[in-house]
C-alpha cells in the first residue's frame, strides 16, 4: 500500500470546485520542510474529496503546516508525454488526502 502520513507547508491558497451532485473538491501545492540541501524544493499537489475539503478551505492558508494522511500518486504533467533533457517522462507527485490535521512548531 502507498498509505502515507506527511508534514508539510501550504504554498498555495486552497482552490474548490463544487460538481453537479454537491460533491466538492479542493486542490493546493504542498512542500515537504527541508532540513538539508535547502536548493531543492519538493513541491506536490494535494487533492481532498468531500466535508473535509469545505474545511480545508475555511480553515487553512499559505504558510500553514498541516499533517497530511493519503495515498500517494503520480501524474503526467502534460498529455503529450514530452520528454526532459534525461529522456523522462515528465511526472508530478500528488496525494489524496484523507485526513489532514493542523500543525504547530517552528520550523
Amino acid at each position: 500500500m502507498n498509505y502515507s502520513s506527511f508534514i508539510c507547508k501550504i504554498v498555495t491558497n486552497p482552490k474548490q470546485i463544487l460538481f453537479e451532485n454537491n460533491i466538492s473538491l479542493s486542490e493546493f501545492s504542498a512542500q515537504f520542510p527541508r532540513v538539508r540541501n535547502r536548493d531543492c524544493i519538493d513541491i506536490f499537489n494535494v487533492i481532498v474529496w468531500g466535508k473535509l475539503s469545505y474545511d480545508i478551505v475555511e480553515s487553512y492558508k499559505i504558510n500553514d503546516y498541516i499533517i497530511i494522511e493519503g495515498y500517494i500518486s503520480l501524474k503526467n504533467i502534460n498529455s503529450n508525454y514530452a520528454l526532459d533533457s534525461n529522456y523522462k517522462y515528465k511526472k508530478q507527485v500528488e496525494i489524496t488526502a484523507f485526513k489532514i490535521y493542523p500543525f504547530s512548531s517552528n520550523i
